[in-house]
């Protein structure tokens, strides 16, 4: 698993005509999640786990300054092995049993229902706040989305029990 540097990523890539997809030493890859630069280990693990479940595609994280983004080769991925099951540890490299929920990028699903918790508690503001971190901060992994959302909501009434179901996400 190679790590690239952004600025180098960008040189040495080219597109393929589709927004996303890029040329990169002669394979053609797609974009997968992306975490926040301090959580660059867990990053490292997630690459472990794919590279387990598809060992035979190829893989790099792309590093910038705040955040790392895994691209891998576009081929047919393994459905014998999905991500849901839970191989035993002896069977996968070192540290990737590690890797949380919470390491995970934000996406649409996560947002929805952190704006459904957020709306019992804040109302519709709860609609606006989201928005709002998530369009500032697009690529923040789900605990730093999630401990965003707190700062935010600290001194509101009844914010502990809201933190709670917050942190549940997470788990």
């Amino acid at each position: 698993m190679d790590i690239v540097l952004k600025k180098k990523f960008d040189l040495e890539t080219r597109n393929n005509g589709e927004l996303e997809e890029r040329f990169y030493q002669d394979k053609l890859l797609i974009p997968s999640v992306i975490f926040a630069i301090i959580h660059k280990k867990a990053a490292c693990r997630y690459s472990k786990i794919f590279k387990y479940i598809n060992p035979s595609v190829y893989l790099i994280i792309v590093k910038d300054e705040k955040y790392v983004q895994i691209w891998y080769e576009k081929k047919e991925l393994a459905h014998s092995k999905k991500w849901t099951e839970n191989p035993q540890a002896k069977d996968l490299p070192n540290e990737v049993e590690n890797v949380t929920s919470k390491d995970i990028s934000i996406d649409k699903e996560f947002i929805e229902v952190c704006q459904k918790l957020l709306m019992d508690y804040i109302g519709p503001f709860s609609k606006i706040l989201i928005k709002k971190k998530a369009a500032k901060q697009p690529r923040l992994s789900r605990n730093d989305f999630v401990l965003s959302l707190i700062s935010e909501i600290i001194d509101k009434p009844n914010s502990k029990e809201l933190v709670s179901k917050l942190e549940k996400l997470l788990s």
